[in-house]
């Protein structure tokens, strides 16, 4: 009779809860011990079962065949297997006498024993793997369609584990524009793109280079501009986006063309800031009978405003209100920034008169400590008492110096940032207007500034998104008075500095 051991884990999911191997071998090895049980044979594997085709179950399985009559000490019978086919070899084994018996630290199975005991057990784990599949599925689909990415993070980002989102990576991210900003010329090859990278630095996940099959990668895929493409099915990303949707429908374009003439690009301005409110999904548009026309993309395969087809001008008029939501008075915003100047000069008095207290105090402090030592050296003050009161003053002293350093710290300018407040509300006063009178181009120019994203439903405004700061100026009430908007001042110059 042989005795042998098998111990399993994989690193997925299922197998979380479960002992490591060590640990499955040590607790079996004392179970073998108490039994008075000699260990032939140890098979440890790292791998899921959850389909057929383990280097190590087969060996043990080859064993099993030669060997006749063995018995499987196991922490759980679904160590042993999570699918229907390693299920049947190790039931048939069983029933055949070849596997004479599996024990496990909670119950023995015996050729002998009702077949469905080992089958239910076997089955519950083949079903557990199998309803874990599907809310994970699940889980993932919620999450894209509310923005999130549930994967590891593109190259250009980086998982963000403890918010379970994604950042962009500050050093890759400028390596992407830069492959984006020298695609698009239209004068590199990716076999150029891949040298220049490397002599400006940019290197790979790994710290190797950035190879042209990695760059072609980056440049096909539509989650650089927001939009995340899994399992068939498209989603707007609520991350922040690395390039504009111009730019990789220039690439894509440059790409797709390279060994066949290229069409004539037809340009729509707002393609990839509009998406649907029903679904979600990214409005496109299409040019039909001379006339340019947006909708749904119906990227999730059930959404009936894909049928609503939404003329230009419609779209002009969405965008146009949405713009008119970050209106103010041109007199009450020099009215503001006048207000705001003159407390800022009031604020720079006191600040001096400060600077001057400490300055006064220092001298002093300086002064005392004269005075203590000329009256140590002539003897009027004895050694303990001179080192006890020049402890105090020294402290004292370092307290002021780093007053004074306080002090004399140069914060940010304050008047240019009041300067860059006051041009960032007189920009949207007039956003409108220009907007109105602009062609496809300088509209687009526009939205890239202002627009983050707006949400159509039945061809009308259900709701968007603005940049920072002008969707700080559209949440502020528009009938407010003069008294309120000093009052607001403080609030409003943090966000645009």
């Amino acid at each position: 009779m042989k005795y042998i051991i098998y111990c399993r884990k994989s690193s997925e999911s299922e197998d979380r809860q479960i002992l490591s191997i060590d640990s499955q071998i040590s607790e079996l090895l004392k179970l073998a011990e108490k039994e008075s049980i000699k260990i032939d044979k140890i098979f440890k594997e790292s791998m899921s079962a959850k389909a057929p085709g383990r280097l190590y179950f087969q060996e043990m399985l080859s064993y099993i065949e030669k060997n006749k009559e063995v018995i499987i000490l196991t922490w759980k019978l679904d160590r042993l297997s999570r699918n229907p086919i390693d299920n049947g070899t190790i039931s048939w084994f069983l029933q055949q006498g070849i596997i004479k018996k599996i024990i496990t630290p909670e119950r023995n199975y015996l050729p002998t024993d009702n077949a469905l005991i080992a089958s239910v057990e076997f089955g519950m784990a083949n079903q557990y793997l199998r309803d874990l599949s599907v809310n994970v599925k699940r889980g993932n689909r919620t999450k894209l369609e509310k923005g999130g990415w549930p994967g590891r993070a593109p190259y250009g980002y980086i998982n963000d584990r403890i918010n379970k989102t994604i950042l962009v990576d500050s050093k890759n991210s400028r390596i992407v524009k830069r492959i984006f900003e020298l695609y698009v010329t239209n004068g590199y090859s990716l076999k150029d793109i891949e040298k220049i990278i490397f002599d400006e630095g940019g290197r790979g996940l790994d710290g190797g280079i950035l190879r042209k099959s990695r760059i072609h990668k980056i440049l096909t895929d539509s989650f650089y501009y927001g939009i995340m493409f899994r399992a068939g099915n498209y989603y707007t990303g609520n991350y922040e986006p690395l390039v504009s949707k111009d730019i990789f429908d220039q690439a894509r374009e440059i790409i797709t063309g390279k060994n066949h003439s290229r069409k004539k690009k037809r340009f729509f301005a707002y393609r990839g800031f509009m998406n649907c409110e029903g679904c979600g999904c990214l409005i496109t548009a299409a040019e039909k009978k001379g006339h340019n026309y947006y909708y749904c993309t119906n990227g999730k395969g059930n959404c009936e405003q894909h049928k609503t087809y939404m003329k230009s001008d419609e779209a002009d008029d969405i965008i146009a209100k949405v713009l008119g939501n970050i209106r103010f008075d041109n007199e009450l915003i020099e009215i503001g920034y006048q207000a705001q100047k003159e407390k800022l000069a009031l604020q720079a008095k006191p600040d001096e008169a400060l600077k001057e207290s400490i300055l006064s105090q220092f001298k002093e402090v300086k002064a005392r400590q004269k005075r203590l030592l000329d009256g140590y050296e002539t003897g009027f003050i004895s050694e303990q008492v001179c080192k006890e009161r020049a402890s105090k003053l020294t402290l004292e002293e370092k307290g002021l110096k780093l007053e004074l350093e306080k002090a004399d710290r140069k914060p940010a300018n304050p008047l240019a940032t009041l300067e860059h407040t006051k041009n960032c509300f007189l920009f949207a006063n007039k956003v409108q207007n220009e907007f109105l009178e602009a062609g496809d181009s300088r509209k687009r120019n526009l939205l890239e500034i202002v627009l983050g994203n707006v949400s159509i439903f039945n061809k009308n405004l259900a709701n968007f998104k603005l940049k920072k700061p002008y969707q700080l100026m559209a949440d502020f009430p528009k009938n407010f008075t003069l008294a309120e908007w000093s009052a607001q001042q403080d609030l409003n110059l943090r966000p645009f500095a």
